[in-house]
């Protein structure tokens, strides 16, 4: 371990959700023509401060993303580490539940104070989210988690979130609207990125998980309980590829 930081692109997704496809989703093409896990890989500019991982599955559906990997001009930059259990639906779930088999992966990740989850099939590149900015946040808050969101509802298929913060600027509830809400009950209107850092004292801990879980999402007073963070990029990002519809865009 050559840092205290561990980023993971999560890319052991299936896509169901994009229609029939025969590639992992982080595989499918951009605009370019390029896989959507490219623009992940742009954070690999941080290898002097942050080591790098990428999240796959030991599959033969699995093939060509492993093929890209080995053959990427900066293949020395990250180790490549697999999900064992099947999808847990966000990211970071699955990050979790991983963490809590404490297999190899754990192996891995539990070596590092804290651990960042990438999505491999957002739009979101390394110009728009700086990983030393975050984790420089991450440390001077004292977070167990920090959360990267846009300000606004910038796209209609996006979720919508918000999220109401207390006098210490700590998320006190974090929240996701119906679809074709107007307005937040509460709180401030927001996007998620898919980005969290996680202390691996709080996601090595399935108490500590599951009470902080429980703050954000049905009892506030307990939120303080993960010491959770916003982090804001630019307002109006809209990078979720989550239909069929942004194939190729």
């Amino acid at each position: 371990m050559a840092n205290d930081t561990l980023a993971i692109i999560m890319a052991a997704g299936y896509g169901r959700r994009m229609g029939t496809i025969d590639v992992p989703k982080v595989m499918l093409p951009n605009r370019e023509g390029r896989p959507f896990i490219a623009d992940a890989l742009t954070f690999l500019r941080y290898d002097k401060g942050i080591d790098f991982a990428v999240l796959s599955r030991r599959e033969p559906s699995f093939g060509p993303l492993h093929d890209y990997l080995g053959s990427h001009p900066q293949r020395e930059g990250f180790s490549v580490v697999y999900q064992e259990r099947k999808p847990e639906g966000l990211h970071v779930l699955a990050l979790m539940n991983e963490y809590a088999r404490r297999g190899t992966f754990y192996g891995h990740a539990s070596r590092y104070l804290n651990v960042i989850a990438l999505p491999g099939d957002h739009k979101l590149t390394a110009d728009q989210l700086n990983l030393d900015d975050l984790a420089a946040a991450h440390k001077i808050n004292n977070s167990g988690l920090t959360m990267v969101f846009s300000r606004g509802w910038n796209s209609p298929k996006a979720h919508k979130d918000h999220l109401d913060l207390d006098k210490k600027g700590r998320i006190r509830r974090y929240w996701r609207e119906s679809r074709d809400a107007k307005e937040p009950k509460i709180g401030e209107k927001v996007t998620g990125t898919g980005v969290w850092m996680l202390s691996t004292q709080l996601v090595g801990s399935r108490k500590k998980a599951a009470i902080s879980a429980l703050g954000f999402w049905g009892v506030p007073f307990l939120s303080g309980y993960s010491n959770a963070f916003p982090y804001f990029i630019e307002p109006g990002w809209d990078g979720v590829r989550d239909t069929p519809d942004t194939i190729g865009k």
